[in-house]
């Protein structure tokens, strides 16, 4: 069995970005983690989770870890597989990467198939994942807005940090869906 799994980034709102990916059911939340890094071009520093609403009830899955705050999670995500949360068509469950930033992303379930996979497969997706450290969907927003400002005093400064080139512009749709795909292949 694999799920069709439709990822979007929350709150950015110059721009849609999602992707949409084949995952084997019995993959764990943290293979699911892995794919949705993949899946981004993020960098993989930082902490996550995964919550679903269960009735009245929000089903936690987060990494394993001594400290206290993390021994809220229901569900460890390297044990979980998909298949015990993931239970039907249409159901959501968000995704939370870097809680200083606070990515939030919706993750539908568009199709669950008796197809069995071994690997993960990416589909399709749509507009340029945003950096890892710019501050959430706010930051990355805040940063076009400087970038199509050359008058602005920080214009230089992130044109730099985001490695474009003189007469390079970014391309808030443009993502290389290749690298992705191979990405995403080898989890």
């Amino acid at each position: 069995m694999q799920f069709q799994l439709h990822i979007k980034i929350r709150d950015i709102t110059v721009t849609s970005v999602w992707r949409r990916i084949l995952v084997p059911a019995d993959f764990s939340f943290d293979q699911l983690h892995d794919i949705i890094q993949a899946a981004f071009n993020w960098d993989d520093d930082h902490l996550y989770a995964f919550y679903s609403k269960q009735g009245s009830q929000t089903l936690q899955i987060g990494i394993p870890f001594a400290d206290r705050w993390y021994e809220d999670y229901k569900k460890n995500s390297i044990e979980t597989k998909l298949s015990e949360v993931l239970i039907k068509k249409g159901q959501k469950i968000n995704y939370v990467y870097d809680f200083g930033d606070n990515w939030i992303l919706v993750i539908k379930v568009e199709k669950i198939t008796d197809d069995e996979a071994t690997e993960a497969t990416y589909i399709e997706g749509k507009g340029a994942s945003p950096f890892d450290y710019c501050g959430g969907p706010w930051g990355y927003e805040e940063i076009l807005e400087i970038l199509a400002d050359p008058e602005d005093e920080e214009y230089e400064e992130k044109r730099e940090w985001m490695g474009l080139r003189d007469g390079e512009e970014w391309d808030i749709e443009k993502f290389d869906e290749e690298k992705i795909r191979k990405k995403i292949a080898k989890i």
